[in-house]
């Protein structure tokens, strides 16, 4: 009986899984974003050509210790990835 079970709700969360990935809808949003706003893909692409020059200009952060983020008050980093 227990084996039953556990077969059920792997097949219950494996299925959900599936779909979820299948259904998301990002891309489809994406695609009707591009659609209605003719200069999106423009943007997107100065934004990824800025990113490009700035990394090869300073190089990728290796230590992220040593990046300077915005700190919220009161919050202690603790390194982990």
């Amino acid at each position: 009986m227990k084996v039953f079970i556990l077969l059920i709700s792997s097949l219950a969360i494996l299925s959900s899984t599936s779909y979820s990935q299948r259904h998301c809808g990002t891309m489809e949003l994406h695609r009707e974003r591009m659609e209605q706003d003719s200069t999106l893909k423009a943007r997107m692409d100065s934004c990824e050509l800025h990113l490009r020059e700035h990394i090869e200009q300073n190089g990728l952060v290796e230590n992220k210790q040593e990046s300077s983020l915005p700190l919220i008050d009161g919050y202690t980093p603790t390194g982990d990835p």
